[in-house]
């Protein structure tokens, strides 16, 4: 019982101070060239193409979303978050899955043991 606490307090903290993964000019940089010398075409993806946002005016890979709370546009963004005061993308999306499935299986856990 003691663990699931601890366990949600730790992915809680853990996805709210990891972040979730902003396109930044650093970002775009390393995914659009090969590190050598900069690419000029475009070659089409199976995942989709490179956009630029409508409102950050900058490019953003594909399955990068403008969060319009935080401001920024996030990698691999599945929503905004109140409860961790954060988005949930690339990377603290698993931060966040653990945090609601220990939360589940505490929850049923308190639920089922009457104290």
């Amino acid at each position: 019982g003691i663990y699931f606490i601890f366990s949600m307090v730790y992915h809680q903290l853990a996805c709210a101070i990891v972040g979730p993964g902003y396109v930044s000019k650093e970002t775009v940089t390393i995914g659009r060239n090969s590190g050598k010398k900069t690419v000029d075409i475009e070659v089409p993806s199976p995942l989709g193409t490179w956009d630029t946002c409508k409102y950050c005016q900058i490019q953003r890979p594909p399955r990068a979303k403008h969060c319009h709370i935080c401001k920024r546009c996030v990698l691999k963004m599945d929503h905004h978050c109140p409860w961790v005061m954060s988005c949930v993308g690339l990377r603290n999306y698993r931060h966040f899955c653990l945090l609601i499935s220990h939360a589940f299986v505490g929850g049923s856990f308190f639920l089922s043991h009457p104290i």
